[in-house]
């Protein structure tokens, strides 16, 4: 890392540290807050560590070098072992049975960026099969497999100003060809 950064020669940064996020967030949250405890990032992924104090780390018995280490949990994982079922939906049960990581990291495929869009838009299919949306049309854009709703489109969906919906009938028109959508279509 510092070799590239010389080469760049128009910076100057010493490393000190190479961590991985989990440890970034909870170094950045006490940099704020001293008494921060726990770190935690939702984005594409999940992570969480905390700061625990050494001697209560079965692992570390007989290391006194530090009083403290962050401890990164694998929470992506969370739910393997069926815990989250009970919160588990019939959208999350489908985005599972297709992933290529079935039945795995299912907490992550509740709640991160990279998944959300796929839920929304089994939602939509749903809806639309019912005949609650789209007049119960159901098009060749909305049943592909690789075209899904992103983070960016789901946030400005809802930035939407209250009834005026311009961001969600631009992206249910421009990506998924559904012109003319109501107003109560887009409350959904």
């Amino acid at each position: 890392l510092e070799e590239a950064i010389r080469k760049r020669g128009d910076i100057k940064v010493k490393v000190v540290a190479v961590m991985n996020e989990e440890t970034e967030s909870i170094m950045a949250c006490c940099w704020k807050n001293p008494t921060c405890r726990i770190g935690f990032n939702i984005g594409n992924e999940i992570s969480m560590s905390y700061l625990e104090k050494t001697d209560k780390i079965e692992l570390f018995k007989g290391y006194t070098e530090k009083p403290y280490v962050v401890v990164q949990t694998d929470i992506a994982s969370f739910g393997d072992d069926t815990k989250l079922e009970f919160v588990r939906t019939e959208f999350d049960r489908q985005l599972d049975k297709k992933s290529i990581t079935r039945g795995t990291r299912i907490n992550e495929k509740m709640v991160c960026g990279i998944y959300v869009g796929v839920l929304v838009k089994l939602v939509l299919l749903k809806l639309a099969r019912y005949k609650i949306i789209f007049g119960g049309k159901v098009n060749d854009k909305l049943k592909t497999k690789d075209l899904n709703l992103t983070i960016q489109m789901i946030t400005n969906i809802i930035s939407d100003r209250p009834r005026a919906f311009e961001n969600t009938r631009k992206i249910m028109e421009d990506e998924f060809d559904y012109s003319d959508i109501t107003e109560s279509e887009c409350s959904i």
